[in-house]
């Protein structure tokens, strides 16, 4: 009957329109999700802490920031430019241990030597990195 087909239709209309609008939601949250993993132009947030020599903070950044961070360093280092753009500092087993350590360093600043082109970083492996 027509009655039955326009209410079928009518269902199938609000079912599309409830699961595209359930899929923005997703979107939206996935991008702010994205979002807050950027740190900045440079930086993606993870668990290799970093100290930036330019904007003078530390960080914690992923694996390819950490690596670009000691790519600006050896560059610098070359060249025997007095300041370092950047100094990676140590990776950690967790981006929220890296957090506490931050943390700790911002709390009880020490000298900042690590920005200085004397200064040799040896970073340690992930194994055993509390």
């Amino acid at each position: 009957s027509p009655l039955e087909l326009k209410k079928f239709t009518m269902l199938i209309i609000f079912t599309v329109i409830l699961t595209a609008g359930q899929g923005q939601a997703y979107s939206d949250i996935r991008l702010q999700h994205d979002v807050e993993l950027i740190i900045s132009k440079d930086f993606i947030r993870g668990s290799y802490l970093i100290y930036d020599c330019r904007h003078s903070h530390f960080a914690c950044v992923n694996k390819d920031s950490a690596d670009k961070c000691r790519g600006w360093r050896e560059k610098a280092q070359r060249k025997g430019q007095d300041n370092l753009q950047c100094a990676p500092l140590r990776p950690f087993i967790s981006s929220e241990k890296c957090v506490q350590e931050q943390q700790k360093q911002v709390d009880h600043p020490q000298n900042l030597y690590f920005c200085q082109p004397t200064e040799m970083l040896n970073l340690p492996s992930d194994k055993g990195t509390k």
